[in-house]
């Protein structure tokens, strides 16, 4: 499958560099090569295709399940607007269903008139990826960070809603898995700034956890239900309103399904002059999963006008792309040995921490911490 970009014409045709120039150490490129992308290029343009494929989070409507989702839609057609051929969408089976949420309300009821806490059809972020449909109305338990068997201790949570500082996934996999909660709700943000924007959300699911794996066998799965994120601001509230009142009492609704649907690939090419037989290969998100619209952190790579980007990638975002990349590969009866190890080293890798570094910590789990003899 090829996959080739207009960063690799602007590539082929740059002038090479003085001998004595050393490279930009954040792009490997040369200044001239720089300069001759940065004179071809408009941000005003690479910002409208951003704001085009995902301004905002979204409830992904069904019709894009069962038929082609908005953003490879739209670059399908930006591709083919400028000048690339071969453009197509290819898909691949995933294997596994595809989450989706369709509803969510947290209520507060008591004490005092019932009131509006957060909406998946407001902000679709607010619900964790993963969670299943519920109605529930039960007191409201803080437990800290929720994330350590500790933060249980002399609470009882059982047929109660955990309030939690800690990640939403870890909080639900022992509130409800272990100690019997009826859900959670998390107002961690490992990713962004919470303090200086208090109203941000940080995306995140409850996932599988412990036993799915096993589940996938055959087993029984493991319990789920579901799990709201807020932003540091709604959480600090409800915390205060526990904190005074000692007795809040909440009502969650949650509906959410499933889509047999596959992954959906963009691909183009732009022909080479002949004066070589090498290939280049440029690859970007489209997706951050298939609920989650647009990948955020990465959508401007595939603005299709703006190359040579300086991306932060964290670590634990490789796991779960070599996941997929396994999944696909497996559906398609395909043998990926290289990115079966490199999604094995990643695994590793996270069990020794370095899920919040950059990608390229994973370097420590092959190589010594400094050079021997």
């Amino acid at each position: 499958m090829h996959r080739s970009w207009i960063v690799a014409g602007l590539l082929l045709v740059a002038a090479p560099a003085a001998a004595q120039e050393q490279p930009d150490p954040k792009t490997l490129l040369s200044q001239a090569t720089l300069n001759a992308i940065a004179n071809q290029l408009s941000g005003a343009q690479a910002l409208h295709n951003v704001m085009e494929m995902c301004p905002y989070e979204r409830n992904r409507p069904a019709e894009e399940y069962q038929g082609t989702y908005r953003e490879a839609k739209y670059a399908e057609a930006k591709a083919k607007e400028y000048g690339f051929t071969d453009v197509h969408i290819e898909r691949f089976p995933l294997g596994t269903k595809q989450w989706a949420g369709e509803m969510a309300e947290l209520w507060v009821t008591e004490p005092g008139t019932p009131q509006l806490v957060t909406s998946f059809r407001d902000v679709t972020a607010t619900l964790a990826t993963g969670s299943h449909s519920a109605d529930v109305t039960a007191d409201l338990v803080y437990v800290g960070r929720g994330d350590s068997a500790d933060d249980y201790k002399d609470k009882d949570v059982k047929g109660k809603i955990v309030l939690c500082s800690g990640p939403v996934g870890a909080a639900h996999n022992l509130a409800v898995r272990q100690f019997g909660a009826e859900g959670v709700v998390s107002f961690f943000n490992g990713t962004g700034k919470p303090i200086d924007r208090p109203d941000q959300i940080g995306w995140s699911g409850i996932g599988g956890g412990p036993g799915a794996a096993a589940a996938a066998t055959g087993a029984s799965a493991p319990k789920t239900t579901f799990g709201f994120i807020l932003s540091l601001r709604m959480g600090l509230d409800l915390l205060s309103r526990v904190e005074k009142h000692q007795h809040v009492k909440v009502h969650a609704l949650v509906k959410a399904t499933e889509y047999d649907t596959p992954m959906q690939v963009v691909v183009a090419t732009i022909p080479g002059d002949g004066s070589t037989n090498e290939e280049f290969h440029f690859t970007a998100h489209l997706f951050e999963g298939i609920a989650k619209q647009g990948a955020n952190e990465f959508i401007r790579c595939v603005a299709a006008d703006e190359p040579g980007l300086d991306l932060w990638r964290k670590s634990d975002i490789f796991v779960k792309d070599m996941g997929i990349v396994g999944k696909a590969s497996r559906a398609a009866g395909l043998a990926t040995p290289v990115a079966a190890a490199a999604e094995q080293l990643y695994l590793i890798g996270k069990a020794q921490g370095l899920s919040a570094l950059d990608d390229s910590a994973v370097i420590t789990v092959i190589a010594p911490t400094s050079p021997t003899a």
